[in-house]
């Protein structure tokens, strides 16, 4: 098998900016290829197999991300990757009047460039209610997304249990709007991973 070097950076992700983590383990899901990030944040995997690979964050104090590139063609510059400090997930889920349990993971529907607000999604496993982020940042419970300038927003399942992982996930446009598919691929599936956030790239398009 095919495999290549991927290099990247681990960030915290805060509305006001980006912050490099030290000490943050990325890892290969379901391999035990895995590298701990440097004082800037930078990491290096070696012999990492050609594909749709997802790479996952871990570190204390913080949520981790599973995000997916391909191997080779999205990862022959570094790629990005993602923590959320503990407060500022708690503190989200205390707006929406819920708790959130590390030992589940919750799943995040990316919506990119084509979203025009109101596009649908649902997961094949059981979850709280979907939220979406305002254009204010804030926490909003509603099934549809809130789409800014760029065509993007995001829903989000929370207390998704890791035994119902992997699951798939489905979206929908808005009708007569927005057509909608996930990650240009259908039967993708998604790993559902404790204290994790896993993403499902979804792209729209106008409706012919």
């Amino acid at each position: 098998m095919a495999t290549t070097t991927v290099a990247g950076i681990v960030n915290i992700w805060l509305p006001e900016g980006d912050i490099p983590v030290a000490g943050a383990t990325v890892t290969v899901f379901g391999t035990q290829i895995s590298a701990t990030s440097d004082a800037s944040g930078l990491f290096t995997l070696e012999n990492v197999p050609a594909g749709d690979i997802f790479f996952t964050t871990m570190a204390d104090g913080h949520w981790g991300f599973a995000d997916s590139y391909y191997v080779p063609e999205q990862t022959s510059e570094p790629i990005r990757l993602m923590l959320l400090p503990d407060d500022y997930v708690i503190a989200r889920a205390n707006e929406l009047g819920r708790t959130v349990s590390t030992a589940d993971g919750m799943l995040e529907i990316q919506f990119y460039l084509g979203a025009a607000g109101g596009e649908t999604g649902s997961i094949g496993a059981p979850s709280d209610a979907p939220f979406t982020i305002a254009l204010d940042g804030q926490p909003v419970e509603q099934a549809g997304v809130i789409a800014n300038e760029h065509g993007s927003g995001m829903l989000i399942f929370s207390s998704v249990k890791t035994d119902d992982g992997p699951i798939a996930v489905d979206v929908a446009g808005v009708s007569g709007v927005t057509t909608c598919v996930v990650d240009d691929a259908e039967g993708t599936t998604f790993p559902i991973i404790a204290k994790t956030i896993t993403i499902a790239d979804s792209y729209c398009k106008p409706t012919p």
